[in-house]
């Protein structure tokens, strides 16, 4: 038996509303349940931590706990829905963070129209870039190729020296400036997920998007800043009143590997800080999509220009000071003004290539309402909000003009 402890920010990812790294893959072929247990049996060898538990090591520390022969059980199921009439709760069991639960599930679902495998991994365990760092290295497996193993080491842990100066000046805004998240009350258990809603967005929808926004300002934004800031916009200034005129947060999550050295560039981990804007919502009905964008991307900026250790400090210190109530009392976005952008446009989904094929569409599963998940579709991305029907109001996706000419022209052909 093997513990290794986990990292400042690994904590997040425990406890209730915890997050866990969640996609289904829909193939339109099926894929064999034998050779992807046999090829999950050779995966747990080359990262045996995904066949491990949490393990409660004190009553406020937790580590990962790897046995001798780590293992994931793959559940096989068969039903006469289509991908996209199954719900999330039908894909795969989501890995709960607590003490004793397993840090990876797997489901194989055979469909009408070929298979869906859906995999759970505990989000304390892995962030986005090392969940499909592992799915790749499945794939291959399953392809009969080798693959080697991926450093394994926690590497955002705080300095004692940076500790120390959290716990001298830990609150609510301290917080947020040092590590872009928001401290609130314990996190609730989950006991509905939220509704989704899926808008496609065209290359050339967001190709106008693009050009407009770049159009009012000098610096270069790119079209993820300019998508998220559509995004922002759109859901943000409708979800409070201007009472006040009150701050309004965009939360984007940022994968800093790159700073921690050229050797960890495909290290297996958590490696996520938070880069989060605000404006008030007049500024966000008035700025222009540019200037929005231009707010998010110096958001992320900020995160690169870091000390990458001394951003995780704080949350090491409220550990220490309120033990695991303290992290996992931790929002990843504003819990009343805030929404979290998560870009995926450029998933491998090619490497997904269990031997019949790559997948032809994916889905995120998320646990909170007020995210929004971008995702490649043909022709475009799909970009899913999640929300509180009571509370996010349903929104039309931006077209191109070529677009909302047809449709006019359809309406009075």
């Amino acid at each position: 038996m093997t513990l290794m402890n986990l990292a400042p920010v690994d904590y997040v990812f425990t406890g209730n509303m915890s997050c866990p790294v969640t996609f289904a893959f829909s193939f339109t072929e099926q894929l064999d349940p034998r050779r992807l247990e046999s090829s999950l049996g050779e995966l747990m060898a080359c990262i045996p931590w995904l066949g491990g538990h949490l393990r409660a090591v004190s009553n406020d520390a937790l580590a990962y706990e790897v046995e001798e022969r780590p293992r994931v059980e793959l559940s096989v199921a068969t039903t006469d829905k289509t991908f996209d009439a199954l719900r999330d709760r039908e894909l795969v069991d989501l890995v709960r963070s607590f003490d004793g639960e397993r840090m990876m599930h797997a489901r194989l679902t055979q469909t009408p129209e070929g298979s869906v495998l859906a995999v759970s991994m505990s989000h304390a365990l892995v962030d986005g870039f090392s969940f499909f760092l592992a799915m790749s290295k499945w794939a291959a497996l399953a392809r009969g190729e080798r693959v080697e193993a991926p450093v394994m080491e926690r590497l955002l842990r705080a300095p004692e020296s940076h500790v120390a100066a959290a716990l001298s000046k830990l609150d609510e805004r301290t917080l947020l400036e040092q590590t872009g998240l928001f401290l609130s009350s314990p996190r609730p258990a989950v006991e509905v997920l939220p509704r989704q809603e899926r808008m496609h967005l065209s290359s050339a929808a967001i190709a106008e998007l693009f050009a407009d926004a770049q159009r009012s300002v000098d610096q270069k934004i790119t079209k993820n800043d300019v998508l998220t800031a559509w995004l922002w916009r759109t859901y943000g200034a409708q979800l409070w009143s201007d009472a006040d005129n009150p701050d309004v947060y965009m939360s984007c999550p940022v994968d800093v590997r790159r700073l921690l050295g050229e050797e960890n560039k495909n290290a297996f981990g958590c490696t996520i800080n938070t880069a989060t804007a605000r404006a008030t919502r007049r500024e966000l009905m008035h700025l222009s999509l540019g200037q929005l964008a231009s707010r998010i991307q110096q958001s992320v900026a900020r995160v690169f220009a870091s000390n990458p250790f001394e951003r995780v400090a704080p949350l090491e210190a409220l550990r220490r000071s309120h033990g695991l109530r303290g992290p996992q009392s931790i929002a990843l976005r504003h819990p009343q003004r805030g929404m979290l952008v998560t870009n995926m446009s450029r998933l491998p989904l090619a490497q997904l290539d269990f031997g019949a094929g790559a997948p032809t569409a994916a889905r995120l599963v998320a646990e909170f309402s007020g995210m929004a998940a971008v995702l490649p579709a043909r022709d475009g991305v799909m970009v899913t909000v999640y929300r509180d029907a009571d509370v996010i109001p349903k929104r039309q996706p931006p077209r191109a003009a070529a677009d909302r000419a047809a449709t006019r022209a359809a309406r009075w052909s």
